[in-house]
């Protein structure tokens, strides 16, 4: 039996990410429209999502550790049915980090647009998560989001030390100028200096856990 060349190289450069969709930015990431969804439901972690039999009120988001994920980006047709059965999905968030080299940071924030374009596109109410590592980082980690969407972020590890809040609290307040949200998920702890901000909260996988134990 011959092998199906077209297909192979399909797989290996993830081909259906980018083919027949709009590419906007200096990188060219897949564009994410806005949406209209309802967020009144409880929001769990992926891993913990995949196991509830029930999916149509719940939300679920992609904040716990990459390796939970990855195979979305491996086969992501395997996923599209059991996403569109949530009420909401937050886009995945392959991990963007100051310490990375650029090229990596860059790669995953492609990954994030190009897997919550392409579950858009397959009818997922699915909105895009915002990841920045430090302000050069500026330069293309709000690109290809339309104006006005709904968007996700967390603070998990931005409140370890003073610098790194800093850096968060830089890059949130980019974020709002760059893409003016119609709406902010925000899972984790809010910081004392955003207490005040309008913020659709919505607990962390750690939180969930601790609440489980008793903590």
């Amino acid at each position: 039996m011959k092998r199906n060349n077209e297909a192979l190289k399909r797989n290996a450069f993830k081909t259906q990410f980018f083919d027949g969709v709009v590419l906007e930015g200096q990188f060219e990431f897949p564009k994410v429209y806005a949406q209209s969804i309802d967020f009144d439901c409880e929001f769990l972690p992926f891993n913990i999502y995949r196991g509830v039999k029930n999916k149509s009120n719940v939300g679920v988001h992609f904040f716990v550790d990459d390796y939970h994920f990855e195979c979305l980006w491996q086969n992501i047709e395997r996923y599209v049915d059991m996403l569109r059965e949530a009420r909401a999905v937050i886009g995945p968030d392959f991990s963007v980090y100051e310490d990375m080299p650029i090229a990596m940071q860059i790669y995953n924030t492609y990954r994030n647009r190009a897997v919550t374009a392409y579950l858009q596109s397959r009818g997922v109410k699915i909105v895009p998560v915002i990841s920045w590592s430090d302000k050069s980082s500026f330069k293309w980690c709000f690109d290809s989001i339309e104006k006005g969407s709904a968007v996700a972020i967390s603070s998990n590890g931005a409140t370890k030390n003073k610098s790194a809040l800093q850096a968060f609290l830089k890059g949130y307040h980019k974020m709002k100028e760059e893409i003016t949200p119609s709406q902010i998920l925000f899972v984790g702890r809010i910081p004392k200096e955003l207490e005040k901000e309008q913020l659709i909260k919505i607990k962390s996988f750690s939180q969930i856990l601790k609440e489980k134990l008793g903590g």
